[in-house]
This record gives C-alpha cells, structure tokens and sequence, in this order.
C-alpha cells in the first residue's frame, strides 16, 4: 500500500495535506516536510547521475565497502510488505516499489544501498491469502538493530524509505532509538505524491491517504517489472471506507471483495516512471540536509 503521508499514526486519523511524508530525526529537527512535500510535484529537480557511484550491499566486498565509507556516504534502507493486491499485482508490490525508488535514490546520490525488509505490519490484510505480516515490535527491533551495522562502519546517516503504510509507526521509535546511538536518519514516504497522482493519473483516487492496487501502484510496478503486472485481470472496485478508519484496525476484506482501491486499468509504465522520477527529486532536498560529519570508522573484531 503506497502512500503521500501517513493517515493513522497511532491509529487516529490525521490530515493527509497536512501530515509530513518526509521527517528527519537529526538532533536538530524532527520533522522535516511539511512545505516540501505540499509542493513536491513541482519541484525543479530532477534526479541526475553522479559522478561516485551507488555501493549496493549484496553485490558488494567489504574491501568495497571500506574504501566507499572514506566518502561518508549515506545509507539507504527500504522497507516493503507481503500482502494482497489484486488479482493483478503480485503479493510483494509494497517491497518491489520501495526497492526500485530507493536504487534510484541511490544511483542519485552515490549511497550505500542496503537492502529490503520484505515483511511489514499488515494485519489489516491477513483475511486475504498470501498476505504475511510482522507485529509493530518485531518491525522497530528489525530496523534498530540493522541500523546500528552503518553506526559502527561510520555512516553519517540512516535513509528508510518506506513503502508501506502499515510500517511507518514501527520505523519512528526505532529512528529515535538510532538517533540515541549516533545515527541521524530521514524517513520518507514517497513525498510529494498525492499532487504528482493528482496531475499525472487518469482514474479517481478511491483511498484516503493512501494509494493501494490502483492506477498509481500498477504504473510504477509496470515501469520497474512489467512482466509481473497481469493488465488483463485489472478491475476497478472503489470500496466504501468506514468513518473509523484510521482509528482502529479495520479488516480489508470486509470492505472490498478484489483488494483494489481505485481503477489500474488507466495504468501505463511511462506514467509509473514519472512518479518514479519525481519521488526521488523531492527525496533529495531533505536527503542533502542530513549531516555529514567526517568520522573514523570503527570497524570490531
């Protein structure tokens, strides 16, 4: 489930338009995206090629590794979700975007690619076969203790891009945690999404905050595997939300037979590329603003 901002931290309903989908836990500044992701869609920058190269970690030695820390590059995790979407998009579309948006954050900005948590908090979906979740606390030890591998290495900082909207409650606590031991870090909701939807999708956004199994996610899965995407079993459902959603948990099977919010038949892969493109050139403002200070890194025995 792909969303702007976060509408049910903590269960209670909040205004998507004015809820930040970029926050930054640096010692300096806890929430960082307000203005930014309010006018994300027209942002002049474009993501551009650097001249150092992304460091992807499962591809990567530690001789690699060491010698790319003596640049102080940030670290980029992702966090994703196995859960339904459709008769048309596969179980993992939550981890499959959040994987192609931060590669190209990655390619954009030289980081070290870490790597994706495939399983988030999806306890709305369980009714739905396939769907397979993590409890809140299981999701926040996962990112803590990941997190402290680049404290020690000497990473400057930490960027969780979350693709889930079931995950973003675990991941603050464990940025404070992190940030109690050393490291900042910046947690980003593919800012600036809802007015890039707004202008660039076709179909009638059916979700309140929130983009699931619709035009917006079909487009981005076709521009990054469109030979998983089965554009001949997309329909549209538009499901009737409770008034209590947001407040509690609400199971999503009681609410839509198909899982699809919205239409994805309107769903082109240019159309996913540009919100792809657009994600990560809001993503750098705030990216640039994290600290970098030049530490020696630790590396134990």
């Amino acid at each position: 489930m792909t969303f702007p901002a976060n509408p049910t931290a903590s269960r209670r309903q909040k205004d998507p338009a004015t809820t930040p989908s970029v926050s930054m836990f640096s010692g300096r500044q806890n929430t960082f995206g307000g203005e930014l992701a309010g006018r994300g869609a027209d942002s002049p920058l474009r993501p551009q090629p650097q001249d150092t190269p992304m460091i992807d970690l499962a591809h990567a030695t530690w001789p690699e590794i060491e010698a790319a820390l003596t640049r102080h590059p940030y670290a980029n995790l992702y966090i994703g979700a196995v859960g339904q979407h459709g008769p048309h998009l596969p179980l993992t579309v939550d981890t499959d975007l959040a994987t192609g948006v931060a590669r190209a954050l990655a390619q954009a900005t030289g980081a070290i690619l870490l790597f994706a948590l495939l399983h988030g908090e999806a306890g709305s979906a369980e009714a739905f076969p396939g769907t397979i979740s993590t409890s809140p606390e299981t999701l926040r030890a996962l990112i803590t203790d990941i997190g402290r591998g680049p404290t020690r290495m000497g990473v400057p900082a930490l960027v969780a891009l979350n693709g889930h909207i079931g995950s973003r409650d675990p991941i603050v606590p464990a940025a404070r945690t992190l940030l109690s031991a050393g490291l900042p870090s910046l947690n980003l909701d593919y800012p600036g999404l809802e007015p890039l939807a707004a202008r660039i999708c076709d179909s009638q956004h059916a979700g309140r905050g929130f983009f699931h199994a619709d035009e917006v996610e079909a487009s981005m899965l076709l521009a990054l595997h469109l030979d998983v995407v089965q554009t001949g079993k997309a329909a549209p459902e538009y499901p009737v939300f409770p008034e209590t959603l947001g407040h509690h948990l609400i199971r999503f099977r009681k609410i839509s037979a198909s899982s699809i919010f919205g239409d994805p038949r309107p769903a082109t892969a240019a159309k996913g590329q540009t919100l792809i493109d657009r994600i990560v050139a809001n993503s750098i403002p705030p990216y640039h603003c994290l600290p970098r200070p030049p530490r020696a890194a630790t590396h134990p025995t």
